[in-house]
C-alpha cells in the first residue's frame, strides 16, 4: 500500500509497505509551484548464466 509521510509542508516521502520509494516535493521557485514525483525502484540482483533456460532455472 502506498502512503505519503510529510517531511515538511513542502515535501513528502512516498512509502510502499513502510519502505521509502520516492518523494513528492513542491517546487516553490516557480509560480505557481508544481509538485514533482521521484521514484526509486529496487533493482533485482544480477547474475551470469550460460543459457536462458539456466537463467530461468529450468535446466
Amino acid at each position: 500500500m502506498l502512503t505519503l509521510r510529510l517531511i515538511d509542508p513542502d515535501d513528502g516521502l512516498v512509502l510502499e509497505d513502510g519502505q521509502p520509494i520516492g518523494r513528492v516535493p513542491y517546487a516553490s521557485d516557480r509560480s505557481p509551484g508544481p509538485r514533482f514525483w521521484t521514484v526509486t525502484l529496487p533493482v533485482p540482483p544480477f547474475g551470469d548464466a550460460a543459457s536462458i533456460e539456466e537463467a530461468k532455472g529450468t535446466v
